[in-house]
Parts: structure tokens; sequence; C-alpha cells
């Protein structure tokens, strides 16, 4: 299969200072770029300014635009972007779109305060059913709560809707109906000072509520998202990665079938997912594996494949050595790509 590849484009060079940092204090700056379409049809990269911690150092997001297609790119301000959620189109032309802004992996990610709205387990009176626990990097440690504890009212998510592209939005709110769901919550986070000390950062525990967002159509306008929670049988920081549904143009979400289990990886499945639906109609999820700083642990790109609209999945070889934030494409032409890293950013067909 022949890819062809355009000449570099070179968007935004980061200061020299953040690759002379041998203890690895800077890592994380000027990396996790964010790219998508606005709803403007502008292209738009988003770069992150700080350390791959929540507890690190974080200056503004670096944002930058394209309106010729990628050929040129501009710096913008942050609040000058087209942040509004992902417009989803239905068979029957009906339009959906989740949540009050789009889904920018580093800022929901490295920065506990941004994105959806998170609620106060304290204040609610929530009581934790696993943890304390450190993540694999060590430098984050969470407790865990069951979905179904959550108020029904503090679980619903932001809804819009419209008969058609034309016709006026509706705002309604939806819902995930999957009550055994063990969700954790960032309560301390390390990173390092300028001398190289482990500085530690307390938060409050607040949980956000799971709300879709990458979310792909089958034919029959059921909608599927992938879901990414704390295993219900490990004392660790450990994953199982589910596929969600919904019948209701995103009213209502059920766990449809379970993609794959943390435990068979060394630290477990991360929420770092991507799924396709293949040009013969089965789905493919493509999921991290490499969730720590150990040398020997799993780092392959595994994947798996649903032939049944996503109620069942098997498990593939791996397709990759590695396996960071991987993104899945299907392609006008029939080809499906798949975008991979770390080391380096790679790009399979």
């Amino acid at each position: 299969m022949k890819l062809t590849l355009s000449d570099l484009i070179t968007v935004a060079v980061s200061p020299p200072q953040y690759g002379e940092d041998p203890a690895g204090r800077w890592w994380g700056f000027f990396q996790f770029p964010d790219l998508w379409r606005g709803n403007d049809g502008v292209l738009y990269l988003a770069v992150n300014v700080g350390a791959d911690s929540a507890a690190g150092r974080h200056e503004p997001t670096q944002v930058f635009c394209s309106r010729d297609g990628g050929g040129t790119w501009q710096r913008v301000a942050f609040d000058a972007t087209d942040r509004s959620p992902e417009i989803i189109t239905l068979p029957d032309g009906r339009q959906v779109a989740f949540g009050r802004e789009r889904y920018l992996y580093h800022l929901a990610e490295l920065s506990p305060d941004a994105g959806r709205a998170s609620i106060d387990v304290v204040a609610l009176g929530l009581t934790p059913v696993a943890g304390p626990f450190r993540g694999g990097y060590k430098v984050n440690e969470y407790l865990v709560y069951r979905y179904g504890d959550i108020p029904a009212a503090c679980r619903r998510f932001p809804l819009a809707s419209r008969a058609s592209a034309n016709a006026a939005w509706a705002e309604t709110s939806g819902v995930v109906e999957y009550p055994e769901m063990r969700l954790p919550v960032l309560t301390r986070a390390m990173w390092w000072d300028d001398a190289g000390r482990e500085e530690w950062r307390e938060f409050p525990p607040r949980l956000k509520p799971p709300a879709p967002h990458e979310v792909t159509v089958l034919p029959d306008g059921t909608l599927l998202w992938v879901l990414e929670s704390q295993h219900p049988e490990v004392e660790r920081h450990c994953g199982m990665v589910s596929c969600l549904a919904s019948c209701d143009a995103g009213r209502t979400w059920t766990r449809r079938g379970g993609i794959a289990d943390g435990r068979a990886w060394s630290w477990g499945a991360t929420n770092e997912t991507s799924l396709a639906r293949m040009p013969d109609g089965d789905l493919l999820c493509v999921i991290r594996t490499k969730n720590s700083n150990e040398a020997g642990d799993t780092h392959h790109l595994a994947a798996a494949r649903s032939a049944d609209e996503g109620r069942t999945w098997t498990m593939l070889p791996p397709l990759a050595e590695f396996s960071v934030t991987p993104h899945l494409l299907t392609l006008g032409n029939g080809k499906v790509a798949v975008v991979y890293g770390r080391p380096g950013v790679h790009v399979k067909a």
C-alpha cells in the first residue's frame, strides 16, 4: 500500500530550554497536540505548554489556526478558537452535540480544572469503594467511587439536538446508565521543582461524570462511544474498556459490551483509545497499553474487533510496538489509517 505524505509544514518550534532537561522536568512541554476542524470550518491545533502532570507547571495552551487546509498556520488567542462541541449527524439527518465544548485530550487529562463540570464527592457524602493508590507513573494518587452512588441529577451531561442542519438547536441532557461503573478521582499529584525535588499537591476529590466524545455512528442510527473505567476486581490503577451505545440519539447510554480487560497488560488499559467502523462494517478499537515508566511493562498497540456492532469483541495481535495516543480513521477510498506514538509519530494503513 502506498502512502504519500506532504512536505513538512512547521506550525511552531518550542524554545530551546524545553529540550535541555536531562532530569525530565520539562516532559510534556510543547507536546500532546490536539488537531480539530471547528464547526466554523477552520483547522485548529492546540499544544500543551506544561508538565505531563496535573501538579506541574502549566502555561496557557498555545493555539494555531489554518484557513488553507493546513498549508499555513497563525498563532491565535485561545478564546478566539471554535471549541464548540463536535456536531454528530445521524443517518436520518438529525444532529446532536454533547457537552459544553469540544473534548481536547491534553486539557481534559492534564488540567484538573478544565473541561466539563465536576461534583464535590465530599459535600455529597460519597464514600470511596477503593484506594488510595498510585497510577502507573507514580505521580498521581486516586480514590475510586461507584458511579451509581452519585445522585441521579449529578450524572447528567449537556446535550443539544436538532431535526436537521438548518433547524434550531434544542438544549436538553443525557445520562449514562451504568451504575456499577468505577471511576477514579485524583486526590494528589507530584512533579519536580527546578532543583529536581518532588513536590506533591493535594486536590479536593472532585468527580467528572463521563460524557460522550469521539462518537461513532452506525447505519441504523445507533451511537457508540468507548469508555474506560477502573476495573472493579483490581486494587491498583487498572482499567477496563467498554463499548457504550445509545439508541435514542444520545439521551441514554448503556454498556453494550466489554472491549478489553486491563489485567491482560502490566499496568492495564488507559483512557487512550480510538474506534472506527471498518469498510466491511466491523468495528475496530485500538488501545494504549503502556501507562508506566517501568522498562519491562507492556507497551504495544492493542486492538479488538467486533462483528456484531459492539456487543462482543475479539482481541487481535498487536498492531504496533508502541501505543501512545492512537487515532483511527476510515478514509473515503476504503482504507483505514492509524497514527500512534511514542517514541516518534507513526502512521500505518
